[in-house]
C-alpha cells in the first residue's frame, strides 16, 4: 500500500512536470509576448540574454539596445494577426503599438533551443514576408566602421561637450569666411563621399546671409535634450541646445568614428528665440 502510493506521487510529480516543460516548450507567441513585455519595461538586457544564440551572435547588446530605442520598440505591446509555426520553427505577424498610440510593423522568427522558444530573428517597419528579408538587428553589411562604433568606448561626458563645441564653432568659422571648404575638410570622410563641398555651401547659404556669428557658444555650457548615445547605425548622436542672447542654439549633431577619433557625420542648426 505504501509503495503503492508513493509510486502515485512520483508519477503525479513526474507528470506535473512533463506538463510545465511541454507548456514552456510549445508556445512561441507566449515566447514572443514575453520578449516584447521586457522590452515594453525597458529590461532589453533580459530581452536579449532571453534570445537564440543565433540571434546574440548577429549583433552585441549594445547594437540590439540602440536599434530598439531607434525603431521605438521601448514600451509597446504586439498583436500578431499571422502564425507559421512546426515543430523546430515559428514565423509571427502583426504590429506593436507604443504608449502614443502609434503602431509599427513587426515579425519575428523562433526557434526551439534547449526545449524553450526563442528570437531568432526580429524585423520591424515594413509589411511582406513572414520571414524578414532585411533584419535591422544585425552587423551584416554595416562594415567595419559600425562595428568600431561598438566596440569604441563612450567619450565622457566633457569629451562630448568638447566635440560638440569644436564642431559648432568649425561650423560658425565657415560662416564668418562665407566658405565651408575647411569645414568640408574638417567632417568625416565616409560623409564628405555623399555631399560635395558646394552643397554643404548652398545648405547653410542662409546663415552667411543673415550674418549668423555663433562665437558665444564657447562661453556657454550645453543642455542636452538626452544623454549622447550610439545609435543603430553606429552614429554618436548629441542633441540639445546652448543658452546664448538673444537666440539660443539648437542642435542636432551625429558623428562616425574613424580612425583614431570621431568624426562629423552630420549637422543641423537652428537659432530659436
Amino acid at each position: 500500500m505504501f509503495r503503492r502510493a508513493s509510486f502515485r506521487i512520483l508519477n503525479f510529480a513526474f507528470c506535473l512536470l512533463l506538463f510545465s516543460c511541454a507548456k514552456k516548450a510549445s508556445d512561441p507567441v507566449e515566447a514572443a509576448n514575453a520578449f516584447f513585455a521586457l522590452l515594453g519595461k525597458g529590461d532589453t538586457h533580459t530581452a536579449y540574454d532571453n534570445a537564440s544564440f543565433a540571434f546574440q551572435a548577429q549583433q552585441s547588446y549594445g547594437n540590439f539596445d540602440a536599434t530598439v530605442k531607434d525603431l521605438g520598440l521601448a514600451e509597446v505591446g504586439a498583436d500578431w494577426t499571422r502564425r507559421v509555426i512546426n515543430e523546430k520553427e515559428a514565423a509571427l505577424e502583426g504590429e506593436a503599438t507604443n504608449k502614443s498610440g502609434k503602431k509599427l510593423p513587426v515579425s519575428v522568427k523562433l526557434v526551439q533551443e534547449s526545449g524553450d522558444w526563442k528570437i531568432y530573428s526580429l524585423n520591424a517597419g515594413g509589411h511582406g514576408n513572414i520571414t524578414p528579408t532585411e533584419n535591422k538587428f544585425s552587423l551584416v553589411g554595416k562594415g567595419a566602421a559600425f562595428t568600431d562604433a561598438f566596440n569604441k568606448d563612450l567619450p565622457t561626458q566633457a569629451e562630448i561637450v568638447a566635440l560638440v563645441r569644436e564642431s559648432l564653432l568649425k561650423f560658425n568659422e565657415a560662416i564668418q569666411k562665407k566658405s565651408f571648404a575647411d569645414f568640408y575638410d574638417y567632417v568625416a570622410v565616409s560623409w564628405q563621399s555623399q555631399l560635395s563641398e558646394k552643397r554643404l555651401q548652398r545648405a547653410f547659404q542662409p546663415f552667411i546671409d543673415a550674418q549668423v556669428n555663433l562665437a558665444d557658444v564657447a562661453k556657454v555650457e550645453p543642455v542636452f535634450d538626452q544623454q549622447p548615445q550610439v545609435n543603430s547605425e553606429g552614429l554618436l548622436v548629441a542633441n540639445g541646445y546652448f543658452p546664448t542672447q538673444p537666440y539660443r542654439v539648437v542642435f542636432t549633431l551625429k558623428y562616425t568614428y574613424e580612425l583614431p577619433k570621431w568624426k562629423l557625420f552630420g549637422i543641423d542648426v537652428n537659432l530659436v528665440k
